[in-house]
């Protein structure tokens, strides 16, 4: 999945187009909601594998939770630039929390 052309149309500069999609059961039990992709998300195609990816998988193990059966989703599933958050398209930010909350 792609973003939309009007979504491109306002500038690459202020997040990477490439999708991120949610991965584990859709029935979980438990949803891990993060901000948005980073640089290794991107790379990836996958959430949480980065940084805080490695801090959550360590707290998941202490906690005895298996992270297979998470759902593991972000607000936005694009890469803001300068992974700022603010940085994304308010449009963007409200049809993927739309998105999520369904």
């Amino acid at each position: 999945m792609r973003v939309s052309t009007k979504l491109k149309e306002k500038g690459s500069d202020s997040f990477d187009p490439t999708f991120v999609p949610y991965s584990g059961p859709e029935d979980a039990k438990i949803l891990l909601v993060g901000e948005a992709p980073g640089k290794e998300e991107v790379e990836r195609g996958e959430g949480f594998v980065g940084g805080a990816g490695r801090i959550l998988n360590a707290l998941l193990q202490q906690s005895g939770i298996y992270r297979p059966a998470c759902r593991i989703a972000n607000i936005c599933r694009y890469k803001p630039a300068a992974n700022k958050f603010i940085n994304l398209p308010e449009d963007l930010v409200l049809s993927e929390t739309h998105f999520l909350l369904k």
